[in-house]
């Protein structure tokens, strides 16, 4: 498939619309069912409702961002980067389940009820409080409530000087593991750091790494930068430096001057923190992304997960790999997993219905693209991907409607390409391919091969095969298992082809 990133910013006000008007209906449905006796049935219709609800299993928890009480970037910034950390440590807890940033980060600043959160987090604890830095001194509260019950299981408050931040860390981590009965056997784990002063410098990096815009990751590069020429063995600032790097080149064209440099920077993190999980995790994906080393990508992830199983980002790179190489089963199991912690990634359910369709799972595959479009009905090409499946289940006039309904042009063509060439309306497909090829021949070399190997054009599919392994396409990533491919796996060019890219054919 080609890979386009998604600018989920975009799509923020789309969700909490939607969340809000889950909450309206929930608080409305609830009067309307005690309208009669409110005395009598409140108490007995709110307890129904919350036993319908699932809110994880009792060992989940999310960490939102602690509320600064300021806009200025500074307390921003120790508000995200104080969060993040405690996110880390408690995901290091392997007996946790802990809700992935890319999720509980969204309920940045809201102030929606614990249980609504906890609902759509499917966590049924919720670590939450405030910070603020003022004269050089710290103040931290710190909250943990049970979701279901929207109760207050502990609190705590701290004023101490800034050097004991990570003292602070620790004791929340510790007590948020007493309150929720999880037993630990060894050392917990905690921020280590010898200079104060590069970690609040590379809190700003990650504040700017997690924006993701090219102009943010820019001056992230230059924060790390800066950083590491004060403190060269600052680990964490080198792993956001080689993360940083690697981004600026997957959202631009690459060059081999920034992969060099980005290359370079991974190898010293690794040199010198050679089992931080998340450097095994950035390892798997350059092999995927950069070096088409399908198997060394799946085995630099797998040891990643192996290094912190709890971690969402981890299992959801693995997961890329095993698909890659036909690892299917396992891809699914990683893909569960990693969406029980990341349940408002919807990038990862939308992988997930793709894997259903290649494991000709096509009922699954639908019903995990109407979760999507639930969560969000503007989401890039999840109509598109509900009509590729309505093609495999022979339904051309049902894929053509999916295909009216998507959002993104060019998975609006893509989508509607194939259905007609099935309905052989041939002068709106043909032209549609013209449109396909002047505008997308550049970057969708592979689904314009796709599309050619369905119609039966075998030769002209290879030649724009050809063209994605010339553009380094992505989607070359997706070849085994892929349907719409079967028609070139006769040709005696199919097993050249897949030898080129690394697979071994059975």
């Amino acid at each position: 498939m080609k890979q386009r990133e998604v600018n989920n910013n975009k799509y923020l006000a789309p969700m909490i619309a939607l969340i809000l008007a889950l909450f309206l209906w929930l608080f409305w449905d609830s009067f309307r069912s005690g309208s009669i006796n409110m005395s009598e049935n409140t108490s007995r219709n709110e307890t129904f409702s919350r036993q319908k609800i699932y809110y994880g299993p009792r060992n989940s928890i999310a960490v939102l961002p602690f509320r600064s009480g300021s806009a200025a970037e500074d307390q921003l910034v120790l508000s995200e980067g104080f969060s993040a950390d405690l996110l880390k440590l408690l995901t290091r807890v392997e007996e946790l389940q802990v809700t992935a940033r890319t999720s509980s980060f969204f309920f940045r600043d809201e102030t929606l009820p614990v249980r609504l959160i906890g609902e759509r987090l499917q966590s049924s604890h919720l670590l939450k409080g405030e910070i603020a830095q003022r004269e050089g001194r710290l103040f931290v509260e710190a909250r943990l409530f049970k979701t279901r019950d929207n109760e207050e299981l502990w609190f705590q408050s701290y004023e101490r000087e800034l050097d004991g931040v990570f003292d602070i860390q620790a004791d929340i981590l510790a007590s948020v593991l007493e309150v929720m009965k999880i037993s630990y056997q060894g050392e917990l784990p905690r921020v280590k750091v010898t200079v104060l002063d590069a970690w609040e410098k590379y809190l700003r990096g990650e504040f700017y790494r997690h924006q993701r815009s090219a102009e943010a990751l820019q001056n992230a590069e230059e924060v790390f930068e800066a950083v590491l020429e004060w403190a060269p063995d600052y680990g964490p600032a080198l792993y956001g430096l080689a993360e940083t790097r690697f981004a600026l080149q997957h959202a631009g064209s690459a060059s081999a001057a920034g992969l060099g440099a980005a290359r370079m920077t991974l190898d010293s993190a690794m040199e010198l923190s050679p089992e931080t999980p998340e450097l095994w995790g950035l390892l798997g994906f350059v092999r995927h992304k950069f070096d088409w080393d399908w198997s060394g990508a799946e085995q630099a992830a797998r040891h990643a997960v192996d290094l912190n199983p709890g971690d969402a980002v981890l299992m959801n790179i693995a997961s890329l790999a095993l698909f890659t190489v036909g690892g299917f089963e396992e891809a699914e199991r990683m893909l569960k997993a990693s969406i029980k912690r990341d349940p408002l990634n919807l990038s990862i359910r939308l992988r997930l219905g793709l894997l259903y369709e290649f494991m000709s799972e096509y009922e699954q595959s639908l019903a995990v693209y109407r979760q999507v479009a639930a969560l969000n009905p503007q989401y890039p090409a999840v109509y598109a991907y509900r009509a590729r499946v309505k093609m495999l289940q022979e339904k051309p006039d049902s894929a053509l409607l999916e295909s009216d309904k998507e959002t993104d042009e060019f998975w609006r063509n893509y989508s509607r390409l194939l259905a007609l060439s099935a309905l052989e309306r041939e002068d709106e497909a043909e032209k549609l391919l013209e449109i396909m090829v002047a505008d997308h021949g550049q970057d969708a070399a592979f689904q314009i091969a796709e599309v050619l190997a369905f119609r039966g054009e075998t030769d002209l599919a290879f030649e724009w095969l050809q063209r994605a392994r010339e553009q380094r396409d992505g989607g070359l990533a997706e070849v085994i298992g892929n349907h719409f491919l079967e028609n070139l796996h006769a040709d005696p060019r199919w097993p050249e082809l897949m030898e080129s890219l690394g697979h071994q054919l059975d």
